[in-house]
């Protein structure tokens, strides 16, 4: 028996709309509109309590027969939407906590749990976890519910290509009611990018031997995954609190399933617990202390410092309305005070909003203390930095990083560093200002920079836009004297059936594999949210890792539908496609498609066209489609040329301005002004 045909698969009618990736209305509509159609919606298998129940595989035939939904991969995605023997992940805490335990002891033992006995899966997990540490107390309270959700548990694993994506896929917003505050702290992905580059900066800064990070907060885990995403090849060990709760123990369950060492017996969350060479990452509130107040998370810093060593570097991301903006409590201000005048502080930061996945609109802050190099010891100083509006790009992430690197650097390193973001204030400016501590500050001011730095950077602009820039190369062109050899539309569902296109489908790729070498290219690149190059993986990993990965070749079509249709040509080859991403590759030359012609109707379509089997494309006879395809190149490396003198001369004018008014540089001109300036 399959793990498919084992468990009964149900879907509510708000878990058909999560798993479509559509409003709950519109599947009422749908319901409605489909009545008497040679498509109906499928009918209820069963009403308990008032709620209807539908057969998951039934409305994933109908989403797929209809082109209904935005979900292209609804049939994959199924089981982590759906319902089992009347439980469910959703609804049901013992179902959700003992799910994860599963996937956890499948990680360790490294196989699906296929026809085992349910009692054979619990003597593993009690092999797995002697102590009761990490996954069996969860497994033993399944008790009559171990088989069924054993299979349940193999249908995500297999869905997600790996337990730590089917971890990842079941711990998403929609089941994170059982943990309230990893929906509530959770943070979105530049905040993990800045935070977890941030720790591994940090260590190499402060010469640490190895890569050792702490997380002192009860049941925190997404910053130390952040960090092992991108450790690379570094040797990383953690070390997490000693509480027992569902919250901690679901962390420690998402640190194993992910292969991040965590030392045996790790404990951090006491002062002075923690190696002497570590990096330690607190966010405040935590998920096991979701509601604690700002005197609270305040005091709890204060209480990690004092067991601090020199040789540590301890980062905080909390609300700025708790760290850098005013605060009303006196006793909430206290303890801030307290915390500024600590001789290890060393840098201040408020950052964007959009950082708190549940809460866009909240702002976070950053401060960071290590080892004190005050050059005026009478006067002590102190960074802040005001980023409220600016975008958390990877230039601004990576200026921000090393800034912070340079606050906790010797005196005469700091003093060379041409600081961005940040500026000294002295403390004592800080502790008597009434409002933000960041108004000192004030948004976008950074420390002045050499004369000659900006000079030479200013000069390599201006030489790079004064170079030569050569039009397109355009074909000859004759005006034909009626329309002839007109090839009719096609669409990328039929093309692929014609053998005309292969549709590849993007990896599912395991989040703990560090950068190297081979670009991603994927939803992110295709919409123009990242920059083609920004994400990278290491070869050798991801092959190991994957063995069936398919690399592109130059002039595959990378295509995705979600969030909105779009595509790309990669002309290099040897990249990684990931998943919601594929890939169309033209398998005939003679079948009237050029690569780039087909990327321009796919961007052509409109946001709502999900549904990428139905897309139209553009033919013409084969000999034209090879000389427009080589035009279409030509012009849209002019066009990525245009952008990029775009982007260098607004650093120039950037430049400019910070150099003159930063006193850096005296302006001079050989020109008489033009009459009206």
């Amino acid at each position: 028996m399959s793990a498919l045909s084992a468990v009964d698969l149900r879907l509510g009618l708000a878990d058909v709309a999560a798993l479509a990736l559509v409003q709950r209305p519109v599947v009422s509509v749908w319901r409605t509109r489909s009545t008497g159609t040679d498509h109906p919606f499928p009918a209820p298998v069963e009403t308990l309590d008032g709620q209807e129940w539908f057969d998951g595989r039934q409305v994933v035939e109908w989403l797929e027969a209809t082109g209904r939904g935005n979900n292209p991969e609804a049939r994959a995605d199924l089981a982590a939407f759906a319902s089992i023997d009347g439980g469910s992940p959703a609804g049901d805490q013992e179902v959700f906590f003992g799910l994860t335990a599963l996937l956890c002891l499948t990680a360790i033992v490294g196989s699906p749990f296929g026809e085992t006995a349910a009692g054979d899966i619990l003597d593993l997990a009690d092999e797995a976890d002697p102590d009761n540490d990490l996954l069996f107390g969860e497994i033993e309270e399944l008790g009559g519910r171990i088989g069924a959700l054993a299979h349940y548990c193999d249908l995500l694993v297999d869905a997600a290509y790996h337990p730590a994506a089917a971890l990842e896929k079941l711990i998403g917003e929609r089941f994170r009611r059982h943990v309230p505050a990893q929906s509530t702290v959770a943070l979105t992905g530049p905040a993990h990018e800045l935070i977890g580059s941030a720790a591994i900066a940090l260590a190499d800064g402060a010469g640490h031997e190895s890569l050792t990070v702490v997380d002192p907060t009860p049941g925190g885990s997404d910053l130390l995954l952040a960090v092992a995403e991108r450790a690379g090849a570094r040797d990383l060990t953690v070390f997490t609190g000693r509480s027992n709760d569902a919250a901690a123990r679901l962390a420690r369950r998402r640190l194993r399933v992910h292969g991040v060492h965590r030392a045996d017996g790790a404990g951090s969350d006491a002062s002075g617990d923690q190696p002497d060479q570590a990096i330690l990452l607190a966010r405040y509130p935590s998920p096991g202390q979701p509601d604690v107040a700002a005197a609270e998370m305040l005091n709890a810093v204060t209480d990690l410092l004092l067991g601090t060593t020199p040789q540590q570097r301890f980062l905080v991301a909390a609300p700025a309305a708790v760290l850098t903006d005013r605060l009303r409590d006196p006793g909430a201000r206290m303890a801030r005070d307290r915390l500024i005048r600590f001789p290890t502080l060393r840098a201040v930061v408020r950052l964007p909003a959009g950082l708190v996945a549940a809460k866009p609109r909240e702002r976070l802050a950053l401060m960071l203390f290590g080892r004190r190099h005050d050059p005026s010891p009478d006067e002590p100083q102190m960074l802040v930095g005001d980023l409220s509006n600016a975008a958390l790009s990877n230039a601004v992430i990576d200026d921000l990083v090393t800034d912070l690197v340079a606050s906790t650097s010797s005196p005469a390193i700091a003093r060379t560093h041409p600081f961005r973001f940040l500026r000294p204030v002295m403390v004592r400016r800080v502790l008597a200002t009434a409002g933000s501590i960041v108004e000192v500050v004030g948004p976008g001011q950074a420390r002045p920079v050499s004369g000659a730095d900006l000079v030479l950077r200013i000069t390599e602009i201006v030489e790079g836009i004064a170079r030569p820039l050569a039009a397109p190369t355009v074909p000859e062109m004759a005006v034909a004297s009626h329309l002839q050899n007109l090839i009719p539309i096609t669409t990328l569902g039929a093309a692929k059936d014609r053998g005309d296109v292969r549709i590849l489908a993007g990896l599912r790729l395991d989040t703990g594999l560090g950068p190297g070498g081979v670009i991603l290219l994927g939803e992110s690149e295709v919409c123009g949210a990242a920059r083609v190059g920004d994400r990278t993986v290491d070869r050798l990993a991801v092959i190991a890792r994957h063995p069936a990965v398919q690399f592109t070749e130059p002039g595959d079509v990378v295509f995705t539908s979600s969030p909105r249709p779009g595509a790309l040509v990669d002309t290099n080859g040897s990249a990684v496609v990931t998943y919601p991403a594929r890939i169309a590759r033209i398998a005939r030359p003679d079948s009237g498609l050029a690569a780039r012609l087909l990327a321009a109707d796919i961007n052509a379509r409109p946001e709502g066209a999900k549904a990428w089997r139905g897309w139209p494309l553009r033919r013409l006879p084969s000999d034209q489609a090879t000389v427009l395809d080589q035009a279409l190149a030509e012009i849209e490396e002019y066009r990525v040329d245009l952008e990029r003198r775009r982007h260098d001369a607004e650093d120039l004018a950037r430049l400019l301005a910070r150099g003159a008014t930063d006193g850096a540089v005296t302006l001079t001109t050989t020109t008489e002004p033009t009459k009206g300036t």
